[in-house]
């Protein structure tokens, strides 16, 4: 995708991280280590969370979230890190999913049916309620039946327009 060289550093912070992004030069990317594999990433300590959100942001100018599946999260590398960088930013794919979902939510089609799946209903709730005034209909489905729909994502059957949530 790159055309380019992708440097892979086997950690996410410390010295290793900071070498690998001193030793940058314009156009470079390096790939660093899964967060999750500290304690800090999700911890419910939120200074916890935070000490390890300021060694995360340490290397960085700004924080650019492009994940939209991942802005709900109070994480260290999601959340925590905007209180150490400045500008932290969404990114082009976010401000896209957020102006796509907003116009089905604000002036929906006739037809607009959603489709929420996933295995913790208690999640789902605020986008049922928000659904309500817009959908024509709307359904929950257990894990495995939201899986076996991703297939219609984005169909049309008819009038109606299937939409996945999940």
């Amino acid at each position: 995708l790159l055309a380019a060289p992708v440097r892979f550093v086997d950690d996410c912070i410390g010295e290793a991280v900071a070498q690998a992004v001193g030793e940058m030069s314009a156009g470079d990317v390096i790939l660093l280590q899964n967060t999750r594999y500290y304690a800090g990433e999700e911890s419910k300590d939120e200074a916890e969370m935070l000490a390890f959100a300021e060694q995360l942001a340490a290397p960085a100018d700004m924080y650019v979230n492009d994940a939209f599946g991942t802005c709900h999260r109070k994480h260290a590398s999601t959340y925590g890190v905007t209180k150490y960088l400045r500008p932290s930013v969404a990114g082009l794919l976010v401000e896209e999913e957020v102006d796509k979902l907003s116009r089905l939510l604000d002036a929906p089609q006739e037809g607009f049916v959603a489709i929420l799946g996933g295995a913790k209903i208690e999640d789902k709730i605020g986008v049922v309620k928000r659904c309500q005034g817009s959908a024509t209909a709307s359904r929950t489905t257990a894990d495995r039946w939201g899986h076996g729909l991703g297939v219609l994502q984005g169909a049309r059957h008819g009038n109606w327009r299937v939409i996945m949530c999940r």
